[in-house]
């Protein structure tokens, strides 16, 4: 609850009971402000209810502290807006003129911050203006849904109605300018002759609020506040405090974010796919402090158990399966350099070749990408066989927490012929996407430009987007007569070993020829074919 110097009734607190203050930001601090949203990624809405609820806390601490008593809970601010914002719900209000009111709570939560260090401009500034952003963030299209359920919902309106109600309402109305002769200039402008505060509106309505702030960038650059307040439950002398303090934490945030912001600026919602996963504030203090931080995504179901499964191989992991080789005889002259910048071009281009994994990401389900240095690596055979340099090669583990996960070897065995390892792990590519790492390289290397790259980020958001109630109905449909785990009767190996086994069938030309002619006839792809028949030797 806030100060108040005296209980008033709802019948008492009317619109022509109200008393208007207003106080002002001068441009100078102002232009400082605005020059400073950028620092956390944040909007001025974000700065204005920071200050706001530095303001408020300070205020209420020193009033109760006067009285002996000193409160810090959560304090719940309204925001009233003009509901024209409808990115999350894809209203179209194109065909729409005029304001849709909305109004919806919020919660200031300040408790753990240091007020006086936070006043002072020091590191707790920052962390209040992150605790901000992201209660604001929580709210799809600015509470757009708040109302709806508050009022034309009945079941939800009663729940709603039971809960505490804000005493103060916040409404960040932009920038007026004037604009064209003939009308009248805004210089000296007040909030309440606009008809939204005061104004002409009915006397005898009820108030919702003790207190009503309403701020806008007037037409001489600066920022006007006006505070409306009962006389009754609130002195002028106490508003004016209130607004006092408002200004000084705007000037201190302001000089925070020039001064002295944080290291770490960024938030959760600065990543959202992410957020969605289970990236939460200490997990992104913890990654984004690198020095090579790019970005946090979210992982694919597939890509989280492979992780997980070569992780549990313990910390050598010489016997990861997920390790993958392969291998390209080049023939002729080979400029070395030139396929290097190739190489180096690829990764750049395609995102998922940066991913790390430290171990304290796989459990929230993301990944952590990182602008690493390449692992490029040119070398002589000196009489080894490919055999023995792929074993030398894959008993050299990836380390999933520093990456790079991907490496590239050239060895020279003579001046004109070579061979290229490329090793990677399985979360970065499968085999589908080594054929577009190929391409990539050999264009590259020939010096072609390629096109538009189809974004990993896009993919995961498509992903994100598919109904996950809708496939787990599908698969407990399609494995409803199972009673308990399944497995293929398969032969134990007679002879225990670790590690990967390969066993190499090569079909007979007549046979594969047949195959080929069974696709055409059947308009399927040979690999459909051999799919369809490895089913049915399941089967």
């Amino acid at each position: 609850t806030l100060p108040c110097d005296d209980q008033i009734s709802e019948e008492e607190n009317l619109i022509g009971s109200a008393r208007y203050y207003e106080s002002r930001l001068s441009s100078h601090v102002l232009e400082q402000l605005l020059s400073a949203t950028p620092v956390y990624k944040a909007g001025i809405d974000d700065f204005l209810l920071t200050a706001l609820g530095l303001a408020l806390y300070g205020w209420r601490r020193d009033y109760y502290g006067l009285r002996g008593t000193i409160s810090s809970a959560p304090l719940l601010v309204d925001l009233e807006g003009h509901g024209r914002e409808s990115d999350a719900s894809h209203l179209d209000l194109t065909r729409t003129v005029g304001w849709f009111t909305s109004i919806y709570p919020v919660r200031i939560d300040f408790d753990e911050i240091d007020l006086d260090e936070a006043l002072q401009g020091g590191a707790s500034a920052g962390l209040a203006l992150r605790a901000m952003k992201e209660e604001l963030r929580r709210t799809s299209d600015r509470g757009l849904g708040y109302g709806i359920l508050r009022w034309l919902n009945e079941e939800t309106g009663r729940e709603l109605s039971g809960l505490p109600q804000a005493q103060i309402v916040f409404n960040y109305l932009g920038r007026f300018e004037g604009s064209g002769e003939g009308n009248k200039k805004l210089d000296g402008w007040r909030l309440f002759e606009t008809g939204l505060v005061g104004g002409e509106d009915d006397q005898a309505r009820r108030r919702h609020h003790l207190i009503e702030v309403n701020a806008a960038i007037d037409g001489s650059g600066s920022l006007a506040i006006n505070w409306g307040y009962h006389p009754q439950a609130h002195a002028q002398s106490a508003l004016v405090d209130l607004a006092s303090r408002f200004n000084e934490a705007l000037e201190t945030l302001a000089r925070h974010c020039h001064e002295a912001p944080l290291r770490q600026k960024l938030t959760p919602s600065d990543f959202p796919l992410a957020k969605k996963a289970g990236l939460d504030q200490d997990l992104l203090d913890q990654l984004a402090g690198e020095p090579d931080f790019e970005d946090i995504l979210p992982l694919t179901p597939l890509q989280q158990g492979l992780a997980y499964e070569s992780w549990s191989q313990g910390e050598d992991r010489v016997a990861d399966p997920y390790h993958v080789q392969i291998a390209l005889e080049l023939d002729g002259v080979l400029d070395i350099e030139r396929l290097r910048a190739a190489f180096e071009r690829v990764v750049s281009r395609h995102q998922i070749l940066r991913l790390t994994l430290p171990l304290s990401t796989i459990e929230r389900g993301v990944g952590l990408y990182r602008s690493l240095p390449i692992d490029w690596r040119v070398e002589t055979s000196q009489g080894r066989g490919l055999e023995a340099i792929l074993r030398e090669d894959h008993a050299e583990v990836f380390d999933l927490g520093r990456g790079p996960l991907i490496r590239a070897r050239v060895i020279k065995h003579d001046d004109v012929h070579h061979t290229l390892i490329i090793s990677n792990h399985h979360v970065v590519l499968d085999g589908w996407s080594m054929p577009v790492l190929m391409s990539d390289l050999t264009a590259l290397y020939r010096g072609d430009s390629l096109g538009a790259v189809i974004e990993w980020r896009d993919h995961l958001a498509w992903l994100f987007s598919r109904e996950r109630e809708q496939s787990l109905s599908y698969w407990r449909d399609h494995f409803s007569g199972f009673e308990r785990s399944a497995a293929l009767p398969l032969a134990k190996p007679q002879i225990p070993t670790v590690g990967m086994g390969e066993y190499i069938v090569t079909l007979p030309e007549d046979l594969t020829r047949n195959v080929e002619a069974f696709a055409r006839h059947n308009g399927l792809t040979l690999s459909t074919v051999f799919e369809g028949a490895f089913m049915l030797l399941l089967a």
